[in-house]
């Protein structure tokens, strides 16, 4: 069979204008009439912003609140002509009427009596359905109310081969097709149209007798689209049959798409359509073992809504079983498949099965012979051991389990009888105390004492393995009864252990100890959010007490803690250590903590139920969630999947589940939300020459304000999403440049300047951080500051609000102060590695010479102190700030210098100014900010990483599979076309930098949203280019709004290399016609 190829269009007139070099398209541009100029038609369900919508208001920089004359003016729409290259739909008049020029529906009629006109010339058939393909794939459903649908279906129906359409080319066929996809994709309702004018016969004999595989896969794409509305009536003209005769010959993506006309089809099947499913059981059970995962998944999904539908009939389900089902579906189900399949899926099919065996008996026979209860005993053997039991490998234990005491949180377990059982639910009440706490009992295994220092799961399992006895984690070892016993403790071996020191001093240490823990230099292990929750024993919720999961909570809740804060427990514990003497060496304080992965605490059955109930019609609506929800969500946020919170916070902060990225809403939910949003949408103008001025107006007039801001430049046409996208990237750097008196590490400035256009960044390499500002310094340049810090408070709140990716790296510590967290001595790691080893080793000097001080163990002279071989007066180092000398640390300081005596009071002081006091202003002004679009406290359900993943999107690796996957690839070009595969090997080739200017020239952005490539919307897609007869003088154009590439198929790999750097590199900076 021959493939049919699109065929290149001319252009008769020769009248396409050349196109600038590396031109933006803006997506106000109105598209060309001529077959040359619409040759690459951009995906369907795309949408670019409009100019002039009803729904938009204009403003500009200069003039609040008025009219955008400079947009509106001349013919209504601000566009230019076609550029021979196509363009927008659709687009708005200035009447909220799409159509060109204020002409309504009269352009759409134009288009469908021209692909209707029997006397067309070919050449003029191809242009006019070509234009109609362009215009419906940029359409949406409001459009129905003018569009000539019944012209329309009947014209493109007997184009495609119906009625007397005989004898047509495939090229005429292969485009009618697509504009009766694109037309059902965009206004469901027409899909009744072209079935009354019999379309759904032309489409079976396309696929039964395949001459042209374009055609076969638009029409495979066409039944996808009606068959959602149509199903009954594509069930009765032989659909299944059809769709699934060649399916082995498509590729995977098609396949998908054949497999989901199928199941859209029979989701509810009438009695008199049964025969025309049973004859397609077979094929459906064959395809059950396909490698494709999506493919299995909706096959299955088929079978259950088939079963579904025969489920009053027992001849039809022993029709059913005799078809295979029972032989096909059992071995995905087995425990072996539990991990190619989901869960829910692996659910629904054991309840296909389930069905099958309460009405057939047939199917109890088959599932008998096929062994059903091994297979059945498997997974609830394996389904009990991963979901039920709190099993992990011995070496994760030591980072998972609770300890019975240890030396900086001691505790003390009281059972209240002579022996305990590890196999009964028992109670036991932990209580805290100060460090000098006496043990009162010791416990033995088998009259071996235990180790208080790990979990008594652990001290069975040592004692297993010390017997010699092989460990099987089965239900007998749980229900095995192992006697502790226990003794009252020897107080005198008791206080040895608690004070190894009490048998060389003649003091107690209990002295040093608590004056160790008043620690003044921003850390003590009591101010971690989660040890107000430990001393108590209760979470900082309100769930009841009693229930049965609670004490699971919490001791959730406090390993999650001790996790988290793992860095900064270690690091205090290597202090106290050095100060005790058994460290001695500084380079030893350096802590190197392995965190356990916050994924580990996911719950997937709480996440499921999360998700129910914010997709509860009823709740999305009130957005009044369960209590529980709400409680949870506040006392234990890391039991939810990041999605699961991200969509939670959409729905708390906002009232709706609609502005979610790409990768965390259903494709059909997410294109609802781009191409038809509920919130109007504001349009700005803004200058380049002076970003931040032009954002502080933007932000001033619409920062509260519900509706989308679109972005538009002065003395450009483009508008919508890419020059929106851009914007945001251009504010972030231009927050990012020294001068400002924002940012630790900035380049100084010449006094008396106040220069916002320094063109140095600053350089930060752990990410930006508020630069320290004393009260005493100029309150004038304070106050600039202060106002810039309010002005990102706002943009990056807008930023979240309008799902917008910022190109501004902030710190770690930075997301955390966002977060409302406090930040002591050893977070200063995150922000300047080099400032906090010196002050964690000044930190340890101190606290040795206060413990050998208060125990008297020596003489301790203030001249003994002395920093890695140099005594603390010759360093030389003066009472001030590092790194800002203006800084004042203490004006009442009894020394200019540091020395011994000071060397705590200094570091006191720098930690305050480097993250307390020092930024608190800064943060404040941020913060007021932050608040005026929606409450900061919102984003509390996230990490700092999980912050930083919103705002600033992610960096995604690009291997050639990954960017097969998600690039789309149309109008002339498949995935493997010898110029697609040397753009994909350029692209993998490209450096950092290279890439982020190739993404900021496809999108706008210079980095990837949420969920990486994958997340893109639209879909990133690349088009074959034709404009000229050499191609290789051609570069290539993109439309940022959609995401859309033009790539003119250059002779070679090396001129195509040339061609795109070229663009990417000169490109930026503007939007224009192309």
């Amino acid at each position: 069979m021959d493939r049919c190829r699109k065929r290149p269009d001319s252009d008769p007139e020769g009248c396409s204008e050349p196109e600038p070099p590396a031109d933006k398209r803006p997506c106000t541009a109105e598209p060309s009439t001529s077959a040359a100029a619409v040759a690459a038609a951009p995906p369907p369900g795309a949408r670019q912003a409009e100019q002039g919508g009803s729904d938009m208001d204009t403003s500009s920089s200069g003039h609040h609140g008025d009219a955008d004359v400079d947009a509106d003016d001349g013919d209504g729409d601000g566009d230019g002509d076609g550029d021979g290259d196509g363009g927008s739909s659709c687009e708005s008049d200035g009447d909220g009427s799409p159509g060109p020029r204020g002409s309504g529906g009269g352009r759409f009629q134009r288009m469908v009596d021209a692909v209707a006109d029997d006397g067309a010339g070919q050449d003029a058939l191809l242009a006019a359905l070509t234009e109609l393909c362009e215009a419906l794939s940029f359409c949406t459903e409001d459009v129905g109310g003018y569009f000539p649908t019944e012209a329309a279906a009947r014209a493109l129906v007997r184009r495609a081969g119906g009625g007397d359409g005989a004898g047509t080319t495939p090229d005429v066929i292969l485009l009618s097709v697509r504009a009766i996809t694109y037309l059902c994709d965009a206004m469901p309702r027409a899909a009744d149209a072209v079935v009354r004018h019999g379309l759904l016969p032309v489409l079976c004999s396309r696929l039964l007798t395949i001459e042209y595989v374009d055609v076969a896969e638009q029409c495979l794409q066409a039944f996808e689209k009606i068959s959602r509305r149509q199903p009954t009536q594509c069930l009765q003209a032989g659909m299944i049959n059809a769709v699934l005769a060649f399916i082995d010959f498509f590729a995977a993506s098609i396949q998908r798409v054949a497999v989901s006309a199928v199941a859209n089809a029979c989701k509810k099947v009438p009695s008199d359509c049964s025969q025309f499913v049973l004859d397609a059981v077979p094929t459906l059970c064959n395809l059950l073992q396909s490698e494709d995962k999506v493919i299995v998944e909706k096959v299955a999904a088929c079978l259950v809504s088939i079963a579904d539908s025969f489920s009053t009939s027992v001849d039809l389900v022993d029709h059913l079983c005799h078809q295979g089902v029972m032989e096909k579906v059992l071995p995905l189900i087995h425990t072996g498949g539990l991990t190619a399949l989901s869960p829910s899926t692996c659910s629904n099919l054991i309840g296909l099965l389930a069905k099958l065996a309460c009405t057939s008996l047939v199917a109890v026979k088959s599932l008998f012979e096929l062994g059903v209860s091994s297979t059945i005993k498997g997974i609830l053997i394996t389904s009990d051991i991963s979901h039920g039991m709190p099993y992990l490998p011995l070496e994760k234990q030591n980072n998972q389990g609770l300890t019975c005491g240890s030396q900086n949180l001691p505790a003390e377990t009281c059972p209240k009888q002579g022996t305990s059982s590890s196999g009964q639910a028992e109670r036991n009440t932990t209580i805290l105390s100060d460090y000098t706490i006496q043990q009162k009992l010791v416990f033995s295994l088998n009259g071996k004492e235990l180790d208080r220092s790990v979990t008594l799961y652990q001290s069975i399992l040592q004692d297993h393995i010390n017997a010699g006895s092989e460990i099987i984690l089965d239900m007998q070892f749980w229900r095995s009864v192992h006697d502790i016993t226990f003794k009252a403790a020897n107080p005198e071996a008791n206080r040895t252990a608690v004070n190894p020191e009490a048998n060389d001093s003649p003091r107690h240490s209990s002295t040093a100890m608590s004056s160790i823990n008043e620690n003044t230099t921003g850390f003590t292990w009591q101010m971690l959010p989660f040890f107000s929750s430990m001393l108590l024993g209760k979470l900082p919720c309100k769930l009841d007490r009693s229930g049965a999961s609670y004490d699971i909570l919490f001791m959730l809740h406090i390993l999650e803690g001790l996790n988290r804060y793992s860095f900064h427990l270690v690091s205090d514990e290597r202090n106290r250590s050095f100060a005790h003497g058994r460290i001695t060496n500084l380079d030893d304080l350096k802590a190197e903590v392995f965190s356990i992965p916050q994924q580990e605490f996911v719950s997937a059955k709480l996440t499921d139920k999360l998700e129910q109930q914010m997709h509860d019609p009823l709740v999305s609506r009130s957005c009044c969630l369960p209590l529980w929800c709400i409680e949870l969500m506040s006392a234990c946020p890391f039991l939810f999947s990041f999605e699961a919170r991200w969509k939670y916070f959409q729905l708390t902060a906002f009232g709706s589940l609609k502005n979610h990225h790409g990768h965390m809403m259903d494709a059909s939910v997410n294109s609802v939300a781009e191409r038809g949003s509920s919130h109007s949408r504001k349009k700005f103008k803004v200058d380049r020459d002076d970003i931040l001025v032009s954002a502080a107006k933007m932000m001033k007039s619409h920062a509260k304000s519900n509706a989308l801001l679109e972005v538009e430049y002065k003395e450009e046409v483009g508008t919508g999403l890419g020059p929106t996208m851009e914007f945001y990237t251009l504010i972030s750097h231009e927050f990012q440049k020294s001068g400002l008196g924002m940012w630790r590490g900035e380049l100084p400035c010449k006094s008396g300047t106040h220069d916002t256009h320094v063109s140095r960044f600053v350089v930060a390499s752990n990410g930006l951080f508020p630069r320290p500002w004393s009260a005493s310094e100029d309150p004038a340049s304070f106050q600039e500051v202060s106002e810039r810090f309010h002005l990102l408070g706002l943009v990056v709140a807008k930023a979240i609000k309008d799902n917008r990716i910022l190109d501004i790296p902030f710190s770690k510590a930075f997301y955390k102060l966002i977060l409302g967290q406090e930040l002591n001595i050893y977070d200063i790691q995150s922000l300047d590695s080099e400032l906090a080893i010196c002050l964690v080793e000044f930190q340890a000097l101190a606290c040795q010479r206060k413990y050998a001080e208060s125990n008297l163990t020596r003489d301790c002279q203030i001249s003994d102190l002395t920093y890695r071989g140099c005594r603390i007066e010759d360093l030389a180092i003066e009472f001030a700030l590092p790194g800002y000398p203006e800084y004042v640390l203490s004006p009442g300081s009894r020394s200019d210098c540091l020395n011994a005596e000071n060397l705590e009071e200094y570091v006191r002081h720098v930690v305050d100014a480097t993250v307390k006091s020092g930024i608190a202003r800064q943060m404040e002004a941020f913060k007021s900010g932050f608040n005026e679009v929606f409450p900061l406290k919102k984003l509390q359900v996230f990490s700092e990483d999980e912050l930083e993943r919103l705002l600033c999107g992610e960096q995604d690796t690009w291997d050639f599979a990954k960017l097969v996957d998600h690039i789309k690839f149309d109008h002339g070009y498949t995935s493997s076309s010898p110029p697609v595969i040397n753009l994909l090997e350029i692209i993998q080739e490209f450096g950092s930098i290279q890439r982020r200017a190739f993404l900021q020239f496809i999108t706008g952005s210079p980095r990837l949203p949420p969920g990486g490539l994958a997340a893109l919307n639209p879909k990133f897609t690349v088009v074959r280019k034709n404009n000229s007869n050499d191609v290789d003088h051609d570069l290539p154009s993109v439309m940022t709004c959609a995401n859309y590439l033009k790539l003119p198929p250059y002779s070679s790999k090396e001129k195509m290399r040339e061609k795109l750097l070229y663009a990417i590199t000169e490109g930026q900076g503007s939007f224009h016609l192309s």
